[in-house]
């Protein structure tokens, strides 16, 4: 069966191993912060500061690499350059630090997360492939959420040129464990990123769902995967349900 051949246990983070106690809430405060932080003091209005948060979660640029930029940095920068405001360097790094920090303000750990991980980490290669702009704080999250000890590769998708559900995110992280995709299982929350994404690079997907938002694509793009026309695909609504199909 699936648990005699599966050598890797691949993790969406944000809805599946972290999740949201209100998403809307903390799209609503990272908005709010942006607008206290710099829309005040620059006479933008909140719906001037509405437009260019959703052109950053929205957008696809090339991350600035002269500068040392992250993606979300990137973004930042071109948003506001459009209405004349600009940042000095230590300026932007600061702002996409502490606006990412409050958005995080209302998001937490899976209770069952560290239980499962461990079960896992004694025999399965754990894998994180997540798709975010700014790398410096996955790597601050799961360092202080204690995740970190538990991967043995994990794929960002500000660092590593690509995203989900594009194969080649998937393709990186199975030719950095030397895995091949039916030994892998991909397990995430969004139907689009993770369960399509996975089977792009012929991954076995298993969607865990918690509530809505899982259906939808959560970095503000339009949903447009057809959900009847993937394969079948495993369905859970805990972690610790991983361990019985998998351990």
């Amino acid at each position: 069966m699936l648990k005699e051949k599966i050598k890797g246990v691949f993790f969406d983070l944000y809805g599946t191993l972290l999740v949201y106690d209100d998403y809307d809430k903390s799209d609503n405060v990272w908005v709010n912060t942006f607008y206290d932080f710099v829309g005040k003091k620059n006479n933008l209005t909140l719906d001037n500061v509405q437009q260019i948060c959703k052109e950053i979660l929205e957008s696809d640029v090339e991350k600035d690499l002269v500068n040392g930029f992250t993606t979300y940095e990137t973004k930042i920068k071109n948003g506001f350059e459009k209405f004349g405001i600009n940042f000095s360097n230590d300026e932007l790094r600061k702002l996409a630090d502490e606006t990412v920090g409050t958005w995080q303000v209302n998001i937490h750990l899976a209770e069952d997360a560290i239980h499962v991980l461990n079960e896992f980490k004694k025999n399965k290669k754990v894998v994180l492939i997540t798709n975010f702009d700014h790398s410096p704080h996955i790597k601050r999250v799961i360092g202080k959420t204690g995740l970190e000890r538990f991967f043995d590769l994990v794929v960002i998708s500000d660092e590593a040129g690509c995203k989900k559900p594009e194969s080649e995110i998937f393709q990186l992280a199975l030719s950095k464990m030397n895995l091949m995709p039916y030994e892998v299982v991909y397990v995430g929350d969004n139907i689009y990123d993770d369960i399509e994404g996975a089977f792009s690079a012929g991954i076995k997907p298993i969607m865990i769902s918690r509530n809505r938002k899982s259906y939808s694509n959560n970095d503000g793009g339009l949903f447009n995967s057809n959900i009847k026309a993937l394969p079948e695909f495993q369905t859970i609504n805990s972690l610790s349900e991983l361990i019985l199909l998998l351990s």
